[in-house]
């Protein structure tokens, strides 16, 4: 089983403020997982989908990610 991760282990990992991502995961473009009554945590494979929905490729062939507001 993986480990599932907190809203800033997934900030971290995309490069934004934790905020940001909290936003991402109220409106549904980030997948969550309710722990309790408050807490919310990402699955690892929830991550690196909503990352693979947003790359497009550059030109050049370099992958780059989609700009979102509040991107670092």
């Amino acid at each position: 089983m993986e480990k599932l991760l907190t809203i800033p282990q997934a900030a971290e990992i995309l490069g934004l403020y934790h905020e940001t991502v909290r936003e991402m995961t109220r409106d549904g473009r980030l997948k969550k997982i309710k722990v309790g009554k408050r807490a919310v945590r990402i699955h690892p494979k929830d991550l690196q989908e909503f990352i693979d929905r947003n790359r497009k490729e550059g030109s050049d062939g370099e992958v780059k990610a989609n700009k979102s507001k509040g991107q670092r």
